[in-house]
This record gives structure tokens, C-alpha cells and sequence, in this order.
């Protein structure tokens, strides 16, 4: 699977659904569709929420990496050959998206603490937008800092999470820290976590012929 990409420069501005956020930094590329970064909203009232926000990028075998390019506005670029199968992927991670605000993230027993946005198509691609609050992105260098009181409350909280999933016959397949947020910890209150990946939820006996995406 080819692995570079080109990803938004920290400090870009982009307006997705009529709202402005500044990129922070690049959370990860995940799998074969998406750059993931951290970002904040524009807003002349100073603000500690974070926002994670999912640019549709495939990196598929399928389509060259050089068919897709960053043009100087930050839009993609897509190569005419491959322009066809772009909007084939990237339908699904917007259907995805779609179904996961209408069949996970409104039901009462929500299984993370935000809900992501309507797809926006901006850019030339696809985006979408989950506000998540004070906290930040669980990194691998991170886990070797936590107490063990922090592992236990931290895996406690992700298992209730993955089992509302569960509960309602859909399985998380893409559980690693890059997809888990971690919320600041107030006072004596336990540490809490969300998930946040918006298309690797998928309904049991309706799983994905290839594994390839979540590689």
C-alpha cells in the first residue's frame, strides 16, 4: 500500500460547514483512507476544546499515489484516470460517516462523549469533524507515563465504549491509541476516553472483504 501523502500544513485555515478551524498537527494516517489532525475552532472567544478532523486521502493500491496531489491552495488534485474510483471510496467513508451519526452517535447510550458532523466536501475531498472537549490524542510515548491506576481506569472506560458498540451489534475494528482520545483529567474524577474513528464501525456478519483499510 503506498504510504506518503501529502498532509495540511500546521496553521491552515479550512471552512467546513460554515465554520473555520485551524489545523494543530497531524494525528495519523490511518489505514488506506484518511489523514486525521488535531485542530482548533477560529473564533474570537478563546477556547480549550479540541477537534478532530478526518480528510478523505485514500492510499490504495488501486489508485497511484501520484494520480493524487496537494495543489498550492491545499485542495487535492486528482489525476483524471483516477478520478472514478476517488469518488467510489470516497462515497463510502461518507456513507459511513452518515450512518454512524444515525445509528450510533444519536442513540441515548451514545458510545463516545461527541458526535462527529455531516461530511462536508470541501477541498476537492471529503471531510469530517468531531468536537471531543479538553484533552488530547493517546500516543504510544504516552503509555509508558500512565500510572497504573490511569491503565486500569483508561481500559475500563475503552471496554465500556467498544461494548455499546457491541450491545447494539457492531464491532469497533480499529481500536489503537491514534484512534483514542483522552480527556483531561479533572480533580479525583476518573480518567475517560472517547473513540473517535468515524468509518471502522461496522455491523456483525457485515464486515469488509479485505482487511486492507485498517492496515
Amino acid at each position: 500500500m503506498p504510504q506518503y501523502r501529502f498532509r495540511l500544513e500546521n496553521r491552515n485555515i479550512l471552512d467546513i460547514n460554515d465554520k473555520k478551524y485551524r489545523i494543530l498537527d497531524l494525528i495519523s494516517e490511518q489505514g488506506g483512507s484518511c489523514l486525521v489532525y488535531k485542530a482548533e475552532l477560529v473564533s474570537d472567544i478563546p477556547s480549550e476544546t479540541t477537534f478532530v478532523i478526518k480528510e478523505f486521502y485514500p492510499a490504495l493500491d488501486e489508485i497511484p499515489i501520484n494520480d493524487i496531489q496537494r495543489g498550492t491552495g491545499g485542495e487535492l488534485v486528482i489525476a483524471e484516470s483516477s478520478a472514478k474510483l476517488f469518488i467510489e471510496h470516497k462515497m463510502r467513508f461518507c456513507n459511513g460517516v452518515a450512518n454512524q451519526i444515525a445509528e450510533i452517535y444519536t442513540n441515548p447510550n451514545t458510545p463516545t462523549l461527541g458526535c462527529p458532523e455531516p461530511h462536508a466536501n470541501v477541498n476537492g475531498t471529503a471531510y469530517s469533524v468531531l468536537e471531543l472537549g479538553k484533552g488530547d490524542v493517546i500516543q504510544k510515548s504516552d503509555i509508558s507515563n500512565f500510572s497504573p491506576s490511569d491503565v486500569i481506569q483508561i481500559m475500563l472506560s475503552l471496554c465500556s465504549q467498544i461494548g455499546k458498540f457491541h450491545v447494539r451489534g457492531r464491532l469497533f475494528l480499529d481500536v489503537k491509541p491514534s484512534n483514542i482520545f483522552l480527556f483531561e483529567k479533572e480533580r479525583e474524577i476518573k480518567r475517560q476516553i472517547a473513540l473517535f474513528d468515524f468509518d471502522t464501525v461496522f455491523e456483525k456478519g457485515k464486515l469488509p472483504e479485505s482487511n486492507a483499510e485498517f492496515e
